[in-house]
């Protein structure tokens, strides 16, 4: 997508490639976000999007909490009833 298509006419602007570009950028800040405050090296989320003519349009994103491990959560009990 552009903002602006050339015709060989002057430009044309595309009202809506901001609102998409905006949004887009929304999306990948989350994204990112979510990567950055992951605990591990992996994130897990959730990408929420239409298939429009066989392209991707992805809407929104939701990142997953983070599951620790089953001994690590036995770990953090048994120090939690020692504070």
């Amino acid at each position: 997508m552009c903002a602006a298509r050339w015709h060989g006419e002057p430009l044309v602007f595309d009202p809506t490639f901001f609102f998409h570009l905006i949004h887009f950028v929304q999306v990948v800040t989350k994204i990112i976000k979510h990567a950055r405050e992951a605990p591990s090296t992996t994130a897990h989320g959730l990408l929420l999007g239409l298939d429009l003519d066989g392209t991707l349009e992805i809407s929104n994103s939701f990142p997953l909490p983070h599951h620790i491990g089953d001994e690590a959560d036995k770990n953090a009990k048994s120090i939690g009833v020692f504070l």
